[in-house]
């Protein structure tokens, strides 16, 4: 698991983006798609990768703050697109392709804690 740890979730986005593309042929929905999660998934590797390098079992701030970055993001996303006059299915898609991302986030945060051996008392 830690060889594959992150790269799984840039697989899903990659793979979910080029779905996207070849099914609507549809340029800025896989622009839309590809940006904002790989966007959201480096913010969520650069939260994690420390805290997972030195097996701390202390993650969460990391995912308190994971969580609070990742909705301003998609709020602030929404905000463009609405301001901007952009179509929303560009920005549903990304959020479907998000769904996914947050189930290979929840699954290796607890992968990792199982893996953490909890401190001594």
């Amino acid at each position: 698991m830690n060889n594959i740890k992150f790269v799984l979730g840039f697989c899903w986005i990659f793979l979910c983006s080029l779905f996207l593309w070849v099914f609507f042929k549809n340029v800025w929905m896989t622009v839309t798609t590809l940006g904002l999660n790989g966007g959201l998934y480096l913010v969520y590797v650069l939260l994690f990768y420390k805290p997972y390098r030195a097996k701390s079992i202390d993650i969460l701030q990391p995912s308190l703050l994971l969580i609070t970055l990742q909705m301003l993001f998609f709020l602030f996303a929404a905000g463009v697109f609405w301001y901007d006059n952009l179509p929303f299915v560009n920005l549903l898609w990304a959020l479907l392709v998000f769904v996914g991302v947050l189930a290979i986030q929840v699954w290796e945060q607890t992968a990792f804690l199982k893996s953490v051996e909890k401190p001594h008392k």
